[in-house]
């Protein structure tokens, strides 16, 4: 299963809703894990779970004598799908880009980049050339102890992102 992790510091409610989400249409169970933990002592357990990683935390932040989360994720070609919100303004923060980038410098196998809120408009995301996989709106409402139920409105959009992630997941395991 993949790791998600975010473009930079992300709120932890918000990263919670996204892998919910998720995992809601993808299927399995969540596997959480904070940035502040030790990469070397825990990715190996983490890799070999059946469950989606969630990152909470800036997984670029570097930790000392441990390195970073994104050197261990391309340390160990790990799939991941980067999380990104867009400001107030519907734009999109250069740390997507960023975190992409760094994405590839380190030879992390990235899914995607999937966009948590704001208006969806394909055109201007895509003209930014990243792997763009779509959006989780913020109004998904995963309730917890109620069976995460998702709202009807959204799980249509919902299962047309989880089916552009696993096309593109099954293809980095050939």
């Amino acid at each position: 299963m993949p790791f998600l992790i975010s473009a930079g510091q992300m709120d932890k409610h918000e990263m919670w809703t996204a892998s919910h989400a998720l995992t809601k249409v993808w299927g399995g169970g969540i596997a959480e894990c904070s940035c502040d933990d030790s990469p070397k002592k825990r990715i190996n357990k983490l890799i070999h779970s059946a469950e989606m990683v969630v990152l909470f935390g800036d997984p670029g932040s570097y930790l000392p004598d441990e390195g970073s989360w994104m050197e261990a994720l391309g340390a160990r070609r790990v799939p991941t799908i980067l999380v990104a919100t867009p400001h107030s303004s519907g734009s999109m923060p250069g740390s997507a880009a960023a975190y992409a980038a760094l994405c590839d410098h380190l030879r992390i196998p990235l899914i995607g980049v999937v966009q948590f809120g704001g208006p969806w408009e394909p055109k201007q995301r895509f003209l930014d050339g990243l792997p763009w996989c779509g959006r989780i709106p913020v109004d998904v409402s995963i309730e917890k102890g109620n069976g995460d139920s998702l709202q009807e409105s959204v799980e249509l959009e919902l299962e047309e992102l989880v089916g552009i992630m696993k096309r593109r997941f099954s293809t980095l395991k050939k």
